[in-house]
């Protein structure tokens, strides 16, 4: 009886330490950042050399012309996105820095996130309209995230893994 109620006891013992010790690191990946990659690819035009902001719910902002590129280290959680810049073809008499704006995108990343942004000029056809497009790309894993991935897509291949994960 005594042997019995010490194996439950070290049992139990050893449940609540290994509820603890998951809160806890539950509670340090969540203070982990994520990253937003933002890309302004090389558009064919004059287009290229207009700066163009993109700014952060979190109050952080970078500045981008034509075939350059930017990481950003955000809490993770909830953030919106938005370009914006002058509007080139009216810049004397307009000189309002937001003249031209992309819509806001909502993001919501997990810690240690990786996502990339492309922001682009609007355009129809070959003409560019005005504003700014702000597409997200495929997100990037961490290297421990990706062979977290490899794992278990090859203990349970499915048929919705990509093949990355394959």
């Amino acid at each position: 009886m005594k042997r019995c109620l010490t194996s439950i006891l070290l049992l139990v013992l050893v449940c609540a330490e290994g509820g603890c010790s998951h809160t806890r690191s539950e509670r340090r990946s969540a203070a982990a950042p994520a990253t937003v990659v933002v890309v302004r690819p090389e558009n064919n035009g004059s287009v290229n050399i207009l700066r163009c902001t993109v700014a952060f719910s979190t109050g952080q902002r970078v500045e981008l012309s034509g075939a350059e590129a930017n990481t950003v280290t955000v809490p993770a959680g909830s953030l919106w996105v938005e370009a914006s810049s002058i509007d080139l073809y009216h810049y004397p008499e307009n000189p309002d820095p937001r003249a031209w704006r992309s819509r806001r995108i909502q993001l919501r990343l997990g810690p240690g996130e990786v996502v990339r942004l492309s922001v682009e000029p609007k355009s129809k056809g070959s003409t560019y309209t005005g504003g700014w497009t702000i597409e997200r790309e495929a997100n990037e894993r961490s290297g421990a995230d990706a062979g977290r991935a490899s794992l278990f897509a090859s203990w349970c291949p499915w048929s919705g893994a990509t093949h990355r994960e394959r």
